[in-house]
């Protein structure tokens, strides 16, 4: 490599450094799977706090239009048994993906 003024650069050696550890850092190729993860994870994780909080909901909105206990675990029943069924289904799906791509 040439200067300004002609004269070509001196290479810079560190001593105690071998020639060929001086090279660009090594870089991993990108990960597709990685992102993946992260996002069933959170997607999962987004089901069951909607699960408990549609629960919770369900429990103190519900309770004064029930007049005993018995109404309010049959009015339980009709709103959560689906739900529970849908987020088992997309959980299943999660889990199942994941095994099928473990080694």
């Amino acid at each position: 490599m040439a200067s300004e003024s002609g004269k070509e650069a001196e290479e810079i050696r560190l001593p105690g450094v071998p020639e060929s550890d001086l090279g660009p850092p090594p870089t991993r190729p990108f990960d597709p799977r990685v992102p993946q993860e992260w996002t069933r994870v959170a997607l999962a994780f987004i089901l069951v706090l909607a699960l408990v909080g549609i629960t919770l909901a369900l429990l103190i909105k519900g309770w004064p239009l029930v007049h005993t206990l018995d109404d309010l675990l049959k009015l339980s029943g009709i709103v959560l048994s689906p739900l529970v069924g849908i987020f088992g289904a997309v959980l299943g799906f999660y889990f199942g993906i994941q095994s099928r791509q473990s080694p």
